[in-house]
């Protein structure tokens, strides 16, 4: 029982059931492992005369969040006869998560005052679920600023962030004179 799931969307896969006893029973059926949260049956029980057999569908949402680690992930179903408890079975399959990326950055603050230098904090957000690596870079229009980025390339894991030292010079020094803005950019 396999299958594969995009984060924010969901898969289902059909279980078997069959009754092998001499009796009517009612099977219960129970998402078990890390992936339990995630998981739903429908129907939550069955009941099966001897030797027919039910179906049940095990459906999986997984969040577009960190949390949902991509790779494969196993996951089980505690089946539990009412008449026979004791004959409890536990069927395991596998839910592969595919990988999504999704980065968010942050400049603090978002204006830099000064005459020699600025210096900014930049933070980059790792919101999908593997790992990222991002280089970063800066420009201007008429290239009158320079940049020292602190690291220049940075690994995020899932859910992480990381923080990157920015510093900003003029190229010319204005000595007198009014004030000048130079809007730049921090590319991730």
């Amino acid at each position: 029982m396999s299958t594969t799931v995009d984060p924010g969307d969901s898969a289902t896969v059909r279980l078997r059931v069959r009754n092998t006893g001499d009796v009517v029973d009612e099977y219960r059926f129970e998402p078990v492992g890390d992936l339990a949260p995630w998981t739903r049956v429908e129907p939550q029980s069955l009941r099966l005369y001897p030797g027919t057999t039910g179906t049940v569908e095990v459906s999986f949402t997984v969040p577009r969040t960190p949390d949902a680690a991509a790779g494969p992930h196993p996951y089980a179903v505690r089946i539990t006869p009412t008449e026979h408890p004791e004959a409890t079975a536990v069927p395991e399959g596998n839910l592969t998560v595919t990988p999504f990326t999704e980065v968010r950055a942050e400049l603090v603050p978002p204006v830099v005052k000064g005459r020699l230098r600025g210096r900014p904090k930049l933070a980059v957000d790792n919101l999908g679920n593997t790992k990222v690596t991002a280089s970063l870079s800066g420009s201007d229009n008429g290239e009158q600023l320079s940049y020292d980025l602190t690291p220049a390339n940075v690994q995020i894991e899932p859910g992480r962030a990381a923080f990157v030292e920015t510093r900003l010079k003029p190229r010319e020094i204005i000595w007198l004179g009014s004030k000048q803005e130079r809007p730049y950019t921090l590319a991730v």
